[in-house]
């Protein structure tokens, strides 16, 4: 009897089709809290049962479903589980909340309806789930609100540690933040300039959830400031400031809010844009999971330097510099091409 050839096309596509199990995993064990709980040190799976109010034979499978995913480690010879140092990623500290949110109804379920948001005079996925776009959806979801803040917050902070490193604000006195959430990337640049006072620009829902959230040493020189930066933005600043804002949005309002900025600057001021971009040829990068997470949540994009170029051009700006801050993310630097020679 010949001996049958694994198909590796066959192989390759199921493991892609698995990763719906990965994520939900992983994001369970944010949920239950796992890796804060054996943060102390290893515990039985019966201890750890008993302690996050779970029924021992299904978390010990998944338990051993995260070990194979290294996010976890079992001791065969005292039969405990403790967290690998990637599993410590995903405490309530570090990126445990952004997990969590991922798993979670109202961003789970509308990946369901990609296809459906595909068809010609559809809407994003987001709101053909849940009846309104994901920020609407947000004003009138409390208890979703808070895991949003509490997944971009987990997000942010390893944004504004790397931001911090890569911009150079010395010439800077007044920087507006717009929709900057918790403020938490305004904050720590204001730790690291202590000349620098900012304005930080949200919703009132969610400046609201943020005003308890300021650092007491730098509260005197941030200023909240609620609205909505598609009708007005604070005016004279030295520089603007969208983080991963622009990718919410289709072309035509994204170069509507950089043309604000641009018009709302000072003479020589800036416009810096942190974004993902999407990497030359068709290589898997992470831009690429962004541009379909856009997609399905809010119906906006990722873009190309190039298109991001041609956003800064229609809106008056040039685009002075692009530098790398973290593996996925990008600052795009920007001044008003009046005050900007060729």
């Amino acid at each position: 009897m010949n001996e049958q050839v694994p198909d590796d096309d066959v192989a390759r596509l199921y493991e892609i089709l698995t990763g719906r199990c990965r994520t939900q995993a992983v994001s369970a064990a944010a949920q239950l809290g796992v890796a804060d709980a054996l943060a102390a040190g290893p515990l039985s799976c019966a201890e750890l049962a008993d302690q996050l109010n779970c029924d021992a034979d299904r978390l010990e499978r998944l338990l051993l479903y995260l070990v194979s995913l290294d996010i976890c480690t079992r001791d065969e010879i005292t039969d405990t589980f403790n967290v690998t140092r990637l599993g410590q990623k995903l405490s309530s500290e570090a990126l445990g909340p952004l997990a969590s949110y991922l798993g979670s109804p109202e961003q789970w379920d509308p990946w369901a309806r990609l296809a459906d948001s595909l068809r010609l005079g559809a809407k994003d996925a987001f709101s053909e789930t849940h009846g309104r776009d994901l920020y609407s959806y947000l004003s009138e979801n409390a208890p979703a609100a808070i895991r949003f803040d509490n997944a971009i917050e987990s997000f942010t902070r390893h944004q504004a540690a790397a931001l911090t490193e890569t911009l150079d604000l010395s010439g800077v006195s007044r920087l507006v933040d717009l929709g900057g959430g918790r403020g938490t990337i305004l904050s720590a640049l204001l730790k690291r300039w202590q000349a620098l006072s900012g304005i930080l620009v949200d919703l009132p829902e969610v400046l609201a959830r943020t005003a308890k959230q300021i650092p007491d040493e730098i509260a005197d020189r941030m200023d909240l400031i609620a609205g909505d930066f598609h009708k007005s933005i604070p005016q004279g600043a030295d520089a603007y400031l969208l983080s991963h804002v622009l990718h919410n949005w289709d072309d035509q309002h994204a170069t509507e809010l950089l043309t604000r900025c641009a018009q709302a600057a000072v003479s020589n001021g800036y416009v810096f844009v942190l974004e993902n971009l999407l990497l030359p040829g068709h290589l898997s990068h992470n831009g690429r999971h962004f541009d379909i997470e856009m997609m399905v949540i809010t119906g906006g994009r990722e873009r190309s330097k190039r298109a991001m170029r041609q956003l800064f051009n229609r809106a008056g700006l040039k685009l002075e510099r692009t530098l790398a801050v973290t593996q996925s993310s990008w600052l795009l630097v920007g001044r008003p091409k009046s005050e900007t020679p060729d």
